[in-house]
């Protein structure tokens, strides 16, 4: 009778540590989803903040080639000038 007893406050041992051990991979589980989350919108947030700034960089480039255009231009037609007087 007693390695009965014994085996069943085992078996309700066993149980608890299961129950416990379940609880706390669940827990750390969600943890671990929230933190995902957080870094995945970090990382959402950093590629607009850099798709922006590939804007504005495409933007700047775009106007020094123009302005680049027109100080080719207007030196044309300074040396066309200083070449008719």
């Amino acid at each position: 009778m007693t390695a009965e007893r014994l085996d069943d406050a085992i078996d309700g041992l066993e149980s608890q540590l299961v129950a416990s051990f379940s609880r706390e991979l669940h827990e750390f589980r969600e943890s671990l989803t929230a933190e995902i989350d957080k870094l995945n919108e970090r990382v959402r947030d950093l590629e607009r903040h850099v798709e922006v700034r590939d804007g504005v960089i495409d933007q700047l480039t775009d106007d020094l080639r123009q302005s680049r255009a027109d100080i080719c231009a207007i030196r044309s037609c300074l040396a066309r000038c200083s070449s008719l007087s």
